[in-house]
């Protein structure tokens, strides 16, 4: 519940930076609050469709030691046993969605 009032918090701070900063002649911003009837119970079904967000997976250095090592076309100095253990940390991470 934390982390949807987090979010819900920070959409709040964009929507309020995008309705002061963007002021142009051919768009118009304005709170959903002042919208008429139909366009709020739309924005109502639309958010009941959206699923919750995933929260990220923990990282680690396969993806970067993996370009690195390409782009200078070095060979990899990490043992096959700690790159299959990389592979199933991902691959765990992966399959708790």
């Amino acid at each position: 519940m934390q982390l949807n009032r987090l979010t819900s918090q920070n959409d709040m701070c964009k929507t309020r930076d995008a309705l002061v900063l963007h002021k142009h002649q051919w768009l118009r911003l304005r709170p959903l609050s002042k919208s008429p009837a139909h366009v709020q119970e739309k924005a109502k079904e639309i958010q009941m469709q959206l699923r919750p967000t995933r929260v990220r997976p923990k990282t680690n250095a396969v993806v970067a030691r993996r370009m690195v090592e390409n782009t200078l076309g070095l060979r990899s100095t990490v043992s096959k046993e700690q790159r299959e253990a990389e592979r199933k940390q991902l691959s765990d991470a992966r399959g708790t969605f």
